[in-house]
């Protein structure tokens, strides 16, 4: 699992920007270019250690991060801008493959409930 765990992280507003957030580790250091762990969630920090938020593509997976403080969506049947979506365990977007009884197209999105047998 490329997924590295840090103790203590923090998460605190951006002292450039407020709309936006960081993870620190233990030490005070902001994480960058990093999965962050905190609680049972994940985050993604970039380059400059703010936390994703929305649709991204890390390392050819697709996954959503929550708008307001960036943790990883998870939940399959999501609902996210008035559509369905269905998520890995390791919570990249699913994408042309079923689910139980729901279908999710190439772009990640439930086609219709009930098309199986």
């Amino acid at each position: 699992n490329e997924r590295q765990k840090y103790d203590g992280v923090k998460l605190v507003a951006d002292e450039k920007d407020s709309t936006k957030w960081n993870a620190k580790d233990s030490s005070g250091n902001v994480i960058k270019n990093s999965w962050v762990n905190q609680g049972s969630g994940y985050h993604f920090a970039d380059a400059e250690g703010a936390l994703l938020t929305g649709w991204q593509d890390i390392k050819g997976k697709t996954y959503y991060f929550n708008p307001t403080y960036g943790d990883m969506v998870t939940v399959s049947g999501s609902e996210i801008d008035g559509k369905y979506y269905n998520f890995n365990d390791d919570g990249s977007l699913q994408r042309s493959t079923w689910k139980g009884d729901t279908y999710s197209d190439a772009d990640g999105v439930f086609v219709k409930e009930g098309l199986k047998d």
